[in-house]
């Protein structure tokens, strides 16, 4: 099944993505099997399609805003279709994968306009995707935009508790397709992951009934660095020598 969003042209720049958080139900959709979609739009015209790939907080946007020139060539901003897929291929890179890759690829590729280019943004969660889609259209270019890690992980502190929890799922996602290693084995990785993800929601829970009691609100926020910085001690193994060291 495939499900399509019917948004008008004029409204896509009012849209940060092509998401269900950001069409927020303002737009019809129609669900239908993909067969019946690919029979429906075999012969539709096709634009010429490149795309921008990046790894987050490097300006991407930015850059397809600048290229969006009506007449010219039209932005798609990240549409959702694209993780889905993304994360099949990450489980198999097989024909039938292949297949939906084609269809969707093609159904992006109708322009609203006569003459122009579609320009795609996938989210950097869809790079999975950047070797099958030039595959598929041998005739396509692309970009990928990167920022230093350094200027990463700034961009994700700066987002708080939600950076760090996007950042720790772009780490497991990137992990399960690439050849990342940080010095972590599988298992590892998954501890250190579900003990950070505890300590937020630990967090959560301890903020939410007092966010508008700013004493309140200072001292949880007191509490959680120490926690924090208790893990942090914790993973560089510090933490269990101080334990050992009390326990003699």
């Amino acid at each position: 099944m495939l499900t399509s969003v019917f948004v008008p042209r004029e409204k896509h720049s009012e849209l940060m993505f092509l998401s269900d958080e950001h069409f927020a139900g303002q737009y019809r959709k129609a669900t239908h099997p993909a067969a019946e979609i690919a029979a429906a739009a075999r012969g539709a015209p096709q634009a010429p399609m490149h795309f921008i790939f990046h790894t987050a907080f490097c300006c991407s946007t930015l850059m397809l805003k600048a290229l969006d020139v009506p007449g010219r060539s039209f932005g798609l901003k990240e549409p959702d279709v694209l993780i889905n897929l993304a994360n099949r291929f990450i489980r198999s890179d097989d024909g039938a994968n292949r297949e939906r890759l084609r269809l969707v690829l093609s159904l992006l590729a109708r322009p609203f306009d006569a003459g122009e280019t579609i320009i795609v943004k996938p989210t950097n969660f869809a790079n999975r995707l950047a070797l099958p889609a030039l595959e598929a259209l041998p005739d396509s270019r692309a970009v990928l935009l990167y920022s230093d890690v350094r200027t990463l992980l700034t961009s994700l502190l700066k987002r708080g508790m939600w950076g760090r929890i996007w950042g720790r799922r772009l780490f497991w996602s990137a992990g399960s397709w690439t050849s990342l290693a940080l010095g972590y084995d599988a298992a590892t990785a998954q501890e250190h992951l579900n003990r950070f993800r505890e300590h937020d929601e630990r967090v959560l829970a301890n903020q939410y009934p007092v966010y508008d009691d700013e004493t309140a609100l200072l001292q949880t926020t007191k509490e959680a660095r120490d926690d924090l910085q208790r893990l942090f001690e914790v993973d560089t193994g510090d933490g269990d020598e101080e334990e050992e060291e009390e326990s003699a």
